[in-house]
């Protein structure tokens, strides 16, 4: 941005300018554009596109959408993962026990597999881990989310 002094005769008005990079390499036609112009242009289009009773109604129901589906897939989720992390962890102790009655050439492949089989539970660990402290955190009535975001758009207009 560079400002830019215009003198009228007697009166000296300071304005602020935006200038286009791409102008001087001949790829863009607009040099300069005042800041109270484009600055005005684009809130009145963000208000125009995304405040718009249609817009909200729209974010309305997304939010509606995403709480409920939140509300009806973490349970079911966590729990999968605990059931596939209980059976892991019985697999990770007969490996275990398998390793020691193992043929020394069938060592270095099971241990292989014993690692393997280690990573997958702690990633599983991990994302449940995850999970379970996304449903603890007070995420909110979709109602709540709802009145949070009409009151941000009173404020932004």
């Amino acid at each position: 941005m560079v400002g830019h002094v215009n003198r009228n005769g007697k009166s000296e008005k300071q304005f602020a300018y935006y200038n286009c990079a791409n102008a001087a390499k001949g790829m863009c036609e607009f040099r300069k554009v005042r800041v109270d112009w484009i600055e005005s242009l684009l809130a009145e289009f963000v208000a125009d596109t995304f405040l718009a009773p249609e817009a909200l109604a729209q974010m309305e129901a997304e939010l509606r959408r995403q709480v409920s589906a939140k509300g009806k897939t973490s349970p079911a989720r966590s729990k999968g993962l605990r059931d596939r992390l209980a059976k892991l962890e019985n697999q990770i102790q007969r490996g275990g026990k398998n390793l020691l009655l193992a043929d020394d050439d069938d060592v270095a492949a099971l241990k292989q597999v014993l690692a393997e089989w280690k990573r997958d539970r702690d990633g599983l660990k991990a994302e449940l881990a995850s999970l379970e402290a996304a449903g603890n955190r007070k995420s909110g009535s979709a109602d709540e989310l709802v009145r949070q975001g009409h009151r941000r758009a009173s404020i932004a207009l």
